[in-house]
């Protein structure tokens, strides 16, 4: 429990001292932009994201299982990666530059090429340099180096935005200047490291059979990516494709940075236990990784129930802007579908140990199309809030899937029957919209008396 607390808390709560600012920054950044610039940014998000998950084909799965099937050779199959990559990158970058010149709002037409170039510099000069850092970092279960580096871009990022959009008034423009800034700083560093002080510099003669092996292994992984796009991204496009009004995909898009701020819990949550839970599998010790899968159930529990019971006061108190302070019905329900996330990491995890990434698909893309399908039919009739309530079904979807499907249901055998644990998980979900609508004094005696119980059976995980 220890090990996973401290790996979380670094790989979690360190990360997430810039989010914590820019929630801090909130009630003075909204001030200084409007729907129409969150609408902006969330149209071009929508269609970039759609070709994100091909940004590096997958191979970061093939990064991971090499790291534990290879031995110390592993270096030198990491060294043929960082090359591919290298080239696949700037191929890439041209793929997303046409692509946006070609769907920037008219709103931003006169920004165009500076977004461009914004969006694909540090991809094209250190994107494989990045990954590959971050990776080394993260399976020899060394976070310090990744999250330190993770806090400094943060920070530049988030006080670029308090300059750029607050002072200079740069509105939409801000988090694009401000994200380069900070992503050039983190990738550059790691391109120094990785360079010479880890002495993996990239091949630049391609081994083909090993390209090939390394692509089979990688490229069924993408339907796993996309699906984060068709269930996080997709449902801006449709909204932009049904003639939404710019306002109301802002005020969704608004909406969705809380969920973006859980999605930074999860993946540090995900990059702590991931090594520890393989390590398990690799010992064949069962018990160790139902243990840790059990802690994280309890983590997103808190989390998720914690956030939505209190949604109404957050907003009130953070955001200094009528339109977007209203959206914490529809921030409550994109996060409400995380409390499911522990069964899709479990089984995930499992399907990376043992290679079996082609069984992803099945499950990414079941709940990338319930997604989109939804989105489509419910979106041109009943506006933003349908879309909330979709990507909540598609979260449910991939975290249950696994354990239903006849080729993945005995590749991670739960602790408890998986419909104890949907049954139970909606419970709380409903305990928690309640309490949400409640006097502000029951919800601080319910939680209060949550984190007591929890006090007590902490010792038992």
């Amino acid at each position: 429990m220890s090990k996973l607390l401290k790996n979380t808390a670094y790989y979690g709560i360190v990360p997430a001292v810039p989010k914590v600012v820019s929630i801090l920054l909130l009630p003075l950044l909204t001030m200084h932009l409007t729907s129409v610039d969150y609408g902006i940014a969330g149209t071009i998000v929508a269609y970039t994201t759609a070709i994100a998950a091909f940004s590096t084909l997958g191979c970061t799965a093939f990064i991971t299982s090499s790291f534990y099937h290879y031995g110390s050779h592993y270096k030198i199959i990491w060294r043929q990666v960082y090359g591919f990559l290298q080239y696949w990158m700037v191929l890439f970058a041209i793929l997303q530059s046409v692509l946006l010149y070609f769907i920037i709002p008219e709103e931003a037409i006169e920004n165009r090429w500076l977004i461009i170039i914004l969006a694909n510099f540090n991809n094209v000069f250190f994107g494989p340099s990045a990954i590959l850092g971050a990776m080394y970092y993260r399976l020899n279960q060394e976070p310090k180096p990744v999250v330190f580096r993770s806090l400094a871009c943060g920070l530049i990022t988030v006080f670029s935005n308090l300059i750029f959009i607050v002072y200079l008034e740069s509105g939409y423009m801000g988090w694009y200047i401000s994200s380069f800034l900070g992503t050039f700083c983190i990738n550059a560093s790691y391109w120094y490291v990785l360079n010479h002080r880890l002495g993996l510099k990239p091949s630049y003669i391609l081994n083909l059979k090993a390209i090939k092996h390394v692509l089979k292994v990688s490229l069924p992984t993408i339907p796993h990516a996309y699906s984060t796009y068709l269930i996080n991204g997709s449902n801006k496009f449709v909204m932009d494709r049904a003639n939404t009004p710019l306002s109301a995909i802002g005020q969704f898009n608004f909406a969705s940075e809380f969920m973006s701020y859980f999605e930074l819990f999860a993946s540090a949550v995900n990059s702590a236990i991931s090594p520890m839970f393989m390590e398990e599998l690799k010992r064949g010790n069962i018990l160790a990784s139902h243990r840790i899968f059990k802690q994280s159930l309890v983590f997103f529990s808190i989390a998720v129930c914690g956030f939505i019971i209190w949604s109404r006061e957050i907003f009130l108190v953070m955001v200094r802007n009528e339109d977007l302070s209203s959206t914490y019905w529809i921030a409550s329900i994109l996060v409400a579908g995380f409390i499911h996330r522990p069964l899709y990491l479990a089984v995930t995890s499992a399907m990376f140990y043992y290679e079996k990434t082609a069984s992803l698909m099945k499950i990414s893309l079941t709940g990338g199309l319930i997604a989109f399908l939804g989105y489509c039919m419910c979106i041109p009739l009943w506006g933003i809030t349908s879309a909330a309530i979709i990507t909540y079904l598609s979260f449910l979807a991939i975290g249950y899937l696994g354990y239903v499907l006849p080729s993945t249901r005995k590749l991670y055998i739960l602790p408890y029957k998986v419909w104890n644990i949907f049954i139970a998980l909606h419970a709380l979900l409903v305990v928690a919209f309640f309490i949400m609508q409640t006097p502000l004094y029951i919800k601080v005696i319910f939680s209060i008396s949550i984190l007591i119980l929890l006090n007590k059976i902490r010792n038992n995980l």
